[in-house]
């Protein structure tokens, strides 16, 4: 499997890239924890921002999908 780290630089975006090492300290480390506390197929992230954490478990096979929502 491909790293989800280097297909999360691949995409288009006005922001400027994430550093591997922001991303493993910052977000992998944390979504790793979140991740190993799931039990269910589906997540609803409610205030999601950028959806990182949703794309992430669904890349990684810890749920099939997830509904992701951020307000206006």
């Amino acid at each position: 499997m491909t790293d989800f780290f280097e297909h999360l630089n691949q995409i288009p975006t006005t922001l400027g890239p994430i550093e591997k090492e922001y991303w493993e300290k910052q977000h992998k480390w944390a979504y790793d924890q979140i991740a190993s506390k799931i039990t269910d197929d589906h997540i609803i992230d409610l205030g999601c921002g950028c959806g990182l954490l949703g794309i992430y478990l669904v890349y990684i096979n810890k749920v099939k999908t997830a509904t992701l929502y951020d307000g206006i």
